[in-house]
């Protein structure tokens, strides 16, 4: 079955906001009294927050914590972004002008809150969303990335088979969502992730940047 769509996911592939998500999380656990490691927080950045949680503190301190710290971690980032300009990642505009030349169709699929789009958009400059023919979030699914509800959200949105499109993220826990989906995966080292790291996890090809990505796309397609 040949590819019909790529699929991207937003934070820290597309734009530049992984610092930002993980000091909003530094500062969530501050405020709530823990203080896991930094590094830790930053790979653990690309998971939804119904997930992180857990993931770094375990199911009691979710239990007992769990909405308070993601209440925070959202305040926070809301207050940071405000003060910072968020970029695209070299080559992102043009990766999906080209993918739709080449009659593909272009899609993301985030763990990100429909806020938080809004606000990344805002501080980007650029909303991407206008760019691409299909968005799935947070709130068009049950269980956030590394679960695959968002990939099966949006193929089911663009009509597609899990084979007929590529998956494009920054983290191993992008590669988990489309292993999970049956969707062939991408990575991009634009995060804390190594080129290694995302094969081990599962990526058939990886690429520096979205600029990358453009200039061997011919090759992912083939």
């Amino acid at each position: 079955m040949s590819l019909r769509a790529l699929l991207f996911d937003l934070d820290g592939t597309l734009v530049d906001t992984n610092d930002a998500h993980t000091d909003s999380w530094v500062e969530a656990f501050r405020r709530c009294g823990y203080a896991p490691d930094r590094h830790a927080i930053a790979r653990a950045i690309g998971m939804g927050g119904d997930q992180l949680v857990a993931h770094l503190l375990g199911e009691d301190a979710e239990a007992r914590d769990g909405d308070r710290l993601r209440d925070a971690s959202s305040a926070a980032f809301e207050a940071i972004a405000r003060g910072r300009r968020f970029r695209l990642f070299p080559g992102t505009e043009d990766l999906l002008v080209a993918a739709r030349r080449r009659g593909l169709r272009t899609a993301i699929a985030t763990s990100a809150k429909q806020r938080d789009l809004v606000l990344i958009a805002e501080r980007a400059g650029v909303d991407l969303r206008e760019a691409v023919d299909a968005v799935t979030n947070a709130s068009d699914v049950d269980e956030s990335k590394p679960d695959p509800d968002v990939l099966h959200a949006v193929l089911d949105r663009l009509g597609l088979a899990p084979e007929e499109a590529v998956f494009v993220g920054d983290t191993a826990h992008d590669a988990e969502a489309a292993r999970r989906a049956g969707v062939p995966f991408v990575g991009v080292t634009t995060g804390v992730w190594t080129e290694d790291e995302l094969r081990a996890a599962g990526a058939r090809a990886v690429f520096r940047d979205p600029a990358a990505l453009l200039a061997g796309l011919d090759g992912v397609l083939g």
